[in-house]
C-alpha cells in the first residue's frame, strides 16, 4: 500500500535523551508561520545564499519556501505556497541556467487535478510561475518528492512517485518554460523496473540519468536503474535484494570523484537496518559499506537521506531513527566502508529524524534540516561542524645550508584538505610575497649576507594557516 512518506515520521519521533555530537548549532527551528517539516533539503545558490523548502505551515499550511545566509543568519520566508498554485513541496530545489529556482511540489493545482506542479521562481520569491500542472487523470505522474534536474540541453528532468498509465510513477522531461512534456518510462506499480520512487535524478558520466526506486523490482526491494535522456534505453543495473542488498531505497544516488554510485537504503541489509552501498555505472562491482543494526542501534538506523561527499572525501550522510537516543544520526565513511565516524546523535527533544541530503557550505561545514522533534514545529535547520586534516607545507631540502650566491631557489610541498587559498614567502622581517600555489612549489629568494631565516606560509580556504621555514647562510 502507498504511504505518502510524511505520514510515517509522527510513528518515528522518539523524545528524551542527549545531544551527542560536538560542533552541532540549530539555526532555525520550524514554526506554523514560517513553515516545518524540512524534508526537501537544502541548495547553496550562486549569489552564496541557502535555500530550501518546507512541508507544511506558512500561511496556507501547505509549505514555504525560504532562504538564509550562508553563516546560518537571516532567515526570510520567500513564499507561501497555495493548494490551486501547488502545495506541500516535499522535493528540494535546483537552480536553473538563467539563475531562476525551479521546483516540484507533491499535491496542489487546480481543484480538478491536485497531483502537483513543476514551478520556477525568483531567487528573492517574485515571479512565481507554474510551468506545468501534472493532470488529474495521473498520465503524466502524480506526487513529485524528488528535486528536479536540468540537463545540458537546457530541459528539466524528474520522476513522480505514483500516476502515469501504470500506476507506479513516470520519469518525465520537460522544457524549461514547462513546454513539451514528454513522459519519458511509464513505471507499473511494484513492477520489474520499480516503482514509488520519492528520489531525485543524476546525470552519470555518460549522460544517462540515474536513480532509485522504493518498491518493485525482481526481489521487491526496489531498483537502481539508468536511463537515456530520449527514454530510448532503460535499464535497470541493480534489483535490490532486501536481506542482503537493503531495500526501500528513499534517497538519491552519488555519482562519487572516482566514477562509482553511491547511495543507502533505508531497510534491510544483514543487520536490518538499513544499509550504504557502491555501485558501478553499469551495475558491476555492488557492495555493502555499510549495514546497519537493529540489535545494536548506536550508529543509527533507517538512511533515507542521500550522501554527498566532503572535501576530505569522505562520505557524510544521516539516519533518520536509530542512535543512542533513537531520533537519527549523522555519519562519515571513507568511500572504500572503511573508518566508519559517528558524528552526532539527535536528542529527540530539540531536533530528531534528519531526512535529506546534508549541504556542504564551506569545508567542513555542513547544513542539514530534520523532519521531527519535540512537536511539529520543532523541526529545525542545524549547522555541523566536523574537523578536518590540518593544512600542511614543507620545504625539500636540509633545514639549514650555506651558499655564496646572492638568491636560493626554495622548493616544497603544500597540501590542505579544505583546498590552498594561498602560499607566501618572505625573506626575515621582510614582507609576505605570494607565489604561484599547488602541491609542489617553488621560489627564488634574495639572500643578504649573512645569515637569512625564509619562511613559507600556506592559508587554506577556510583561513587555516602553517609555516615552514629554512635557515639560509650566504658568505
Amino acid at each position: 500500500m502507498k504511504t505518502h512518506f510524511l505520514f510515517g515520521f509522527c510513528l518515528l519521533l522518539m523524545g528524551g535523551g542527549k545531544g551527542l555530537g560536538q560542533n552541532f548549532t540549530v539555526l532555525k527551528s520550524g514554526s506554523g508561520v514560517d513553515g516545518h517539516g524540512f524534508a526537501g533539503g537544502l541548495i547553496r545558490g550562486s549569489d552564496g545564499k541557502i535555500f530550501g523548502t518546507a512541508f507544511n505551515g506558512g500561511a496556507n499550511s501547505v509549505g514555504t519556501l525560504f532562504s538564509l545566509s550562508s553563516n546560518g543568519t537571516g532567515f526570510t520566508s520567500l513564499r507561501d505556497f497555495t493548494v490551486a498554485t501547488g502545495a506541500s513541496p516535499a522535493a528540494g530545489l535546483i537552480e536553473g541556467s538563467n539563475g531562476q529556482l525551479y521546483g516540484i511540489t507533491s499535491a496542489g493545482g487546480t481543484p480538478a487535478n491536485n497531483s502537483g506542479v513543476i514551478f520556477s521562481v525568483n531567487k528573492n520569491g517574485t515571479g512565481y510561475t507554474v510551468l506545468r500542472e501534472f493532470a488529474s487523470n495521473g498520465f503524466e505522474g502524480a506526487d513529485g518528492q524528488g528535486a528536479i534536474v536540468q540537463g545540458t540541453d537546457g530541459k528539466l528532468y524528474g520522476i513522480t512517485s505514483q500516476g502515469g498509465p501504470a500506476g507506479g510513477g513516470v520519469i518525465f522531461r520537460v522544457n524549461a518554460d514547462g513546454s513539451s512534456f514528454v513522459a519519458l518510462r511509464v513505471l507499473a506499480n511494484e513492477g520489474a523496473d520499480g516503482s514509488d520512487s520519492i528520489s531525485h535524478l543524476i546525470f552519470g558520466p555518460d549522460g544517462r540519468l540515474y536513480g532509485t526506486t522504493r518498491l518493485g523490482g525482481n526481489s521487491a526491494g526496489g531498483t537502481i536503474f539508468r536511463i537515456t535522456t530520449d527514454g530510448s534505453s532503460f535499464q535497470v543495473i541493480r534489483h535490490m535484494t532486501p536481506a542482503s542488498d537493503g531495500g526501500d531505497l528513499i534517497a538519491g544516488l552519488l555519482l562519487g570523484s572516482d566514477g562509482r554510485l553511491y547511495g543507502a537504503a533505508s531497510n534491510g541489509g544483514v543487520n536490518g537496518g538499513g544499509t550504504i552501498f557502491a555501485i558501478n555505472t553499469d551495475g558491476t562491482g555492488f557492495a555493502t559499506l555499510k549495514a546497519f543494526s537493529t540489535t545494536s542501534p548506536n550508529d543509527g538506523l533507517n538512511p533515507q537521506s542521500g550522501l554527498v561527499e566532503g572535501v576530505d572525501g569522505r562520505l557524510y550522510g544521516a539516519c533518520l531513527n536509530g542512535g543512542s537516543t533513537g531520533a537519527g544520526t549523522l555519519f562519515s565513511i571513507a568511500r572504500n566502508g572503511g573508518d566508519f565516524r559517528l558524528l552526532h546523535t539527535f536528542d529527540g527533544t530539540t531536533s530528531a529524524n534528519p531526512f535529506n541530503n546534508l549541504l556542504e557550505v564551506v569545508p567542513g561545514t555542513f547544513f542539514g534540516a530534520t523532519v521531527g522533534g519535540a512537536g511539529v514545529d520543532r523541526d529545525v535547520i542545524f549547522r555541523l561542524t566536523v574537523p578536518l586534516a590540518a593544512p600542511t607545507v614543507k620545504i625539500n631540502g636540509k633545514r639549514s645550508f650555506t651558499t655564496s650566491k646572492p638568491s636560493a631557489n626554495i622548493k616544497g610541498t603544500a597540501s590542505a584538505v579544505a583546498g590552498i587559498a594561498k602560499i607566501e614567502v618572505k625573506v626575515g622581517n621582510g614582507k609576505l610575497k605570494r607565489i604561484t600555489p599547488g602541491a609542489k612549489w617553488s621560489a627564488r629568494v634574495p639572500l643578504e649576507e649573512g645569515l637569512n631565516r625564509v619562511s613559507v606560509k600556506l592559508t587554506d580556504a577556510i583561513g587555516r594557516s602553517t609555516t615552514s621555514t629554512v635557515k639560509i647562510k650566504r658568505e
